[in-house]
């Protein structure tokens, strides 16, 4: 939000590893060109 309010529609949270590894992977998408 343009406040700086966290948007309740993308809270969310994981399950802790019980057994072996978890990975996390960010994906950014981007409205426009990061270089011109």
């Amino acid at each position: 939000n343009p406040d700086g309010t966290p948007n309740g529609l993308t809270l969310h949270e994981g399950m802790p590893v019980v057994e072996g590894v978890k990975y996390i992977v960010t994906k950014w998408f981007r409205e426009r060109p990061w270089m011109k």
